[in-house]
C-alpha cells in the first residue's frame, strides 16, 4: 500500500479551501471496503465539536471495514504534522467499524491505529 501516496490526497483535501487562515489544515482520505475512495476535511466553525473534524465527517462516509488516512498539514511550510485522532474521534470510527486509520506524524513519519481487529487493545487505541 502506498502510505504517502493517501496524505498527499489527503493534504489536497485539507487545502482545498485556503480561504481563511488556520494554525494548520486536516485532511483524510478513505477507502471503503468497495474500493471507492472518499474524501473530507476539517469544517471551519466557531464553535469546534466533532462534526467539524474531518475523522467524524469521512467516519460519516465510510462503511465497516474501511481503511482512513489523515493528514495535517501546517501552513507555514506545507508540511506534515501530528494528526492522530482525537478520543471522541476514535470512538466513533470504532463504532462505525473502521478497520484502520493511518495518520502523519511528521514529513517522514506516520502511525497507524488498528481499530476492529483481534490485534489491538482498546489501550492502544483509546
Amino acid at each position: 500500500m502506498k502510505v504517502w501516496y493517501y496524505f498527499e490526497l489527503a493534504k489536497k483535501a485539507a487545502q482545498f479551501d485556503r480561504d481563511c487562515f488556520r494554525l494548520f489544515y486536516l485532511g483524510a482520505v478513505g477507502i471503503r471496503s468497495d474500493g471507492v475512495l472518499v474524501s473530507a476535511r476539517n469544517g471551519a466553525v466557531i464553535n469546534p465539536n466533532r462534526a467539524a473534524h474531518a475523522e467524524y465527517r469521512i467516519g460519516k462516509k465510510m462503511d465497516v471495514g474501511s481503511t482512513i488516512f489523515v493528514a495535517r498539514i501546517k501552513p507555514i511550510n506545507n508540511g506534515f504534522g501530528m494528526a492522530r485522532p482525537c478520543f471522541n474521534c476514535r470512538k466513533f470510527l470504532i463504532s462505525r467499524g473502521i478497520d484502520r486509520v493511518y495518520y502523519t506524524i511528521s514529513d517522514d513519519e506516520y502511525g497507524c491505529l488498528q481499530l476492529n481487529s483481534s490485534r489491538s487493545s482498546m489501550e492502544d487505541i483509546l
